[in-house]
């Protein structure tokens, strides 16, 4: 017959193995929730980061396109005013061309009488420089106008595309350091993220807007320094009235 003793040495031991074999299974059970919740976790912030950059993908997308179409309108208006210039210069050079030739006429006519008046045929010659002279006066007067009012213009435009490359800037900065700042473990962390975001984003800022500067000022079809005088013929009455 089996010792009683034995058999309750026996059943605790048992007891003590189930038991400890119930904790180590709960141990093992919130040791693989907490890793899926840490999973999860990391989970939820990849794809909130790649929400953010894929938006941010489609902002500067989109201020691309808006900046594409602003240099195409602005292109197509200063083609149209060289045409319109173009066309004033042809306008004149022909009205010009017609005065100088009723101008011939009429002097020619006169000098066929006998006692042809001078004082006519100088007045009618004076009359020819007078029109030529007012033409060629308005037409410096409109194209001057014409330029300012381009240099007025590509001003504001330049604001504009200054404005939102700034902007373009800080949007990126703040992305880049806000999850950053959000996932950092201590205060301190948090603030020297703060301050470097800080800094960063005033670098950018400033590079963004000279970046800008530059790309408006080398590519709207300023003149270039040095360029040679272009000669012209004394005899042509538009000869250095800068409108040809």
């Amino acid at each position: 017959m089996a010792d009683p003793e034995n058999s309750v040495l026996f059943s605790l031991k048992e007891l003590r193995n189930i038991e400890e074999d119930r904790v180590r299974q709960e141990e093992t059970a919130r040791q693989e929730q907490v890793e899926g919740e840490r999973r999860a976790k990391e989970a939820a912030e990849l794809q909130a980061r790649a929400e953010v950059e894929r938006k941010e993908r489609e902002e500067r997308d989109r201020r691309d396109r808006l900046d594409q179409e602003k240099e195409r309108q602005l292109r197509e208006e200063h083609l149209r005013v060289e045409e319109a210039e173009r066309k004033a210069r042809v306008e004149a050079a022909t009205r010009l061309e017609e005065a100088r030739i009723t101008a011939e006429i009429q002097a020619r006519a006169q000098t066929e009488k006998a006692k042809a008046p001078m004082g006519l045929i100088a007045g009618a010659i004076a009359a020819v420089v007078l029109v030529a002279g007012g033409t060629i006066g308005y037409l410096m007067v409109q194209h001057r106008h014409e330029l300012e009012e381009q240099k007025r213009a590509a001003q504001i435009e330049l604001n504009r595309a200054i404005a939102a490359a700034e902007q373009r800037a800080r949007d990126s900065v703040k992305a880049e350091y806000d999850e950053k700042i959000r996932l950092a473990k201590t205060e301190a962390e948090k603030e020297q993220l703060r301050q470097a975001r800080e800094v960063e984003e005033a670098k950018r800022v400033a590079a963004a807007r000279e970046t800008t500067r530059e790309s408006h000022h080398g590519g709207k079809g300023t003149a270039k320094p040095g360029k040679p005088e272009k000669k012209c013929d004394p005899n042509d009455p538009l000869c250095g009235s800068g409108l040809d």
